[in-house]
């Protein structure tokens, strides 16, 4: 009825916060919206329209008497989304699930896309809740950074995640959150977590290659595209690309993402946690290995320079480390020499520097990406020009250098810490026990797999490169795991 809502209509336009839709019909925004807004002659005239709309002699006096009655049905003044939100966080952190649950509506629809379904229900959302603080540490707490202002009924949040009042690395976020007008509770929220890989250029080049596959899975309609694009989709389509595609996917649902026994029994395949629920144990070992990457800072400190002191990593824990880390380092020549070969246009190098890090997390995608490339690559592109020969020799004998130092790290260093081959065997059997609700070390496991997978690209590679190699001396050697590529390389 534009006659009675127009001044009402432009009042709250000059009277709201600045960024408030203005497509909002004028009845809502009056229904839902904290009388604060409106001033004594708004409401009047809100209250008048309203009136005559009422279905009864008795609505029409209740609402003409009452003017408050346009908000009976409407959330307090002060539920905004952001003040909501904010005390949702705060219980949060307080581990007090049943006071954030006091500002979740029953009808929510909370999507957390670290999982593959929303959660729907005000049941749904509180087992998350539980599952999020159960043995999580007292110091641990989600902290707000900014927010988006003018609409009371959303907001968007970033926010980071601190441990001890330091932040936690690769936990960043940022979220949206709608209240309902009615209840006043959260009835729709979308978290988005910081991926911690890092894939940077990497991403855009596996993105290039499986979006024909999902276009074909989803049905989408062809884009426009230039002769290039063409040829891009006709070599990404087959059967290679789409093998390695989905062992990169299951190695990375598996080893990496999988939930861990003690948030989801029943989807459970390995022990530990993923990368998305690390523990601080965990990540304080992963980086102390790291720390200790080729024994540089051990043997430092055997020889007495001490500018840093190398953290205590069981032999074990850090022969097997860097034995596959050295593998990863040998690949190197390889992949450079098959890129030139078959004409792939991705720059080798920094996905095998990603590589030394997160290992076939990386190199799996990267073989799929390869094979829809194979040909696209001039003849003078020099970005994956082979390593000369001295360098190979040099990659070979470091190689060998820190294979050779691994097996002394795992079966004799640090007695102290190690202790004899008996304790080091049980150690190593508690690392690779595969029970979900075990002991058992993901990380240590996903490194396995790597060193298996690492074997099969040596034998792979090898095979592919005979003829640069002499005959006899690569049917032999490729099948020789680790050694066998050091020597070839020499």
């Amino acid at each position: 009825n534009k006659q009675h809502m127009a001044p009402v209509a432009r009042t709250l336009r000059a009277r709201l916060p600045r960024g408030y839709s203005s497509r909002h019909p004028a009845t809502r925004v009056v229904a839902t919206l904290s009388p604060k807004f409106l001033p004594a002659s708004v409401r009047s005239s809100a209250t008048s329209f309203f009136r005559t709309r009422a279905s009864s002699p008795q609505e029409a006096s209740t609402s003409a008497s009452e003017p408050s009655a346009i908000t009976t049905t409407t959330a307090s003044d002060d539920d905004d989304a952001e003040k909501v939100v904010r005390r949702m966080y705060r219980k949060i952190n307080e581990r007090d699930v049943n006071a954030a649950m006091e500002c979740v509506d029953d009808d929510i629809v909370y999507e957390d896309l670290n999982f593959p379904t929303p959660f729907q229900g005000a049941d749904a959302v509180r087992k998350l809740f539980e599952e999020s603080c159960d043995g999580i540490p007292a110091d641990l707490d989600f902290v707000i950074d900014e927010c988006t202002s003018g609409d009371p009924l959303c907001v968007g949040m970033t926010w980071h995640v601190e441990l001890g009042g330091k932040t936690f690395p690769n936990a960043r976020g940022c979220s949206f959150y709608r209240i309902s007008p009615t209840t006043g509770r959260l009835v729709y929220a979308r978290d988005i977590v910081e991926n911690p890989t890092k894939l940077g250029s990497t991403a855009f080049a596996i993105m290039r290659a499986v979006l024909p596959l999902v276009r074909k899975q989803i049905g989408a309609a062809d884009a426009p595209s230039t002769e290039s694009d063409k040829k891009n989709i006709e070599r990404t389509i087959t059967p290679a690309a789409v093998a390695f595609g989905f062992a990169g996917a299951a190695y990375w649902y598996i080893l990496l993402l999988s939930p861990p026994f003690s948030m989801m029994p029943s989807a459970a395949l390995l022990p530990g946690e993923p990368m998305w629920a690390v523990a601080p144990d965990t990540l304080s070992e992963v980086v102390a290995e790291s720390t200790d990457f080729f024994f540089v800072l051990p043997l430092l400190n055997n020889l007495g320079i001490n500018f840093m002191q190398g953290p205590d990593v069981h032999p074990v824990s850090l022969g097997f480390f860097n034995a596959c880390e050295a593998y990863a380092l040998l690949l190197l020549p390889l992949l450079l020499r098959q890129a030139k070969k078959r004409g792939t246009s991705t720059n080798v190098l920094p996905v095998w520097s990603a590589a030394m890090f997160l290992t076939n997390a990386i190199l799996l995608p990267y073989f799929a990406v390869a094979k829809s490339e194979e040909g696209t690559a001039s003849s003078d592109d020099g970005s994956n020009a082979p390593l000369s020969p001295a360098a190979e020799r040099a990659f070979g004998i470091g190689g060998l250098a820190v294979g050779a130092l691994s097996v002394y790290w795992t079966l004799a260093a640090n007695p102290e810490l190690g202790g004899s081959l008996a304790d080091r065997a049980s150690y190593w059997s508690s690392l690779v026990a595969l029970d979900p609700s075990g002991g058992g070390s993901r990380v240590t496991i996903a490194f396995l797999v790597d060193a298996a997978l690492f074997y099969a690209w040596q034998v792979w590679l090898m095979g592919e490169l005979a003829d640069e190699k002499p005959e006899k001396q690569t049917s032999v050697l490729r099948f020789v795991p680790f050694a066998g590529l050091a020597l070839w390389l020499l």
